[in-house]
């Protein structure tokens, strides 16, 4: 059983804690992770979710997930990170990159962070009930995919893309 930690809107945890798939009341929210992992050629790697996943199966997205309780959200990001495609992470090595708030009813905070890490997909161990395959982009073709939805999108991925590609490449 997995237990998540209630936060209130500044991702600050409330000491209550549920039960994943349990819903969230007003004023509560639950903390999710995304790591965009790039390369030093200004690659970044995607991921094709498992077709057992059961939301989004078979689609491109980047390293992303639900913090436990207890964790922080690099704690959650580093065990997403290793669990979906084995790949171990330092904390030192995030740089958060924003912190947003979904008011769309989903009750979740989302902490994205930025990686720099040079890795072979071949050396990646993957998890089959998480991810079928992961391959490295370009910046150009990420965000041609983000516009023709081949991807996971939301509102602000382009602009984490462009704010990537201009701060960090």
């Amino acid at each position: 059983m997995e237990l998540w930690d209630i936060c209130d809107s500044k991702g600050i945890p409330t000491g209550r804690v549920m039960e994943k798939g349990k819903d969230l009341g007003d004023g509560e929210y639950h903390v999710a992770v995304e790591a965009w992992i790039m390369n030093t050629k200004g690659e970044f790697l995607i991921q094709k979710r498992s077709s057992r996943c059961v939301h989004y199966p078979n689609v491109w997205s980047l390293t992303a997930g639900r913090i436990q309780a207890g964790e922080d959200a690099k704690e959650g990001c580093i065990r997403e990170v290793q669990e979906e495609i084995g790949l171990a992470l330092e904390r030192e090595e995030l740089i958060h990159l924003a912190h947003i708030n979904r008011e769309d009813g989903s009750h979740m905070i989302w902490e994205v962070f930025l990686v720099r890490r040079d890795i072979p997909v071949s050396k990646l161990i993957l998890d089959p009930e998480e991810v079928a395959e992961v391959r490295w982009v370009t910046g150009e073709e990420l965000e041609r995919m983000i516009r023709t939805e081949e991807i996971f999108t939301y509102p602000e991925i382009l602009d984490f893309l462009h704010l990537i590609t201009e701060k960090y490449l």
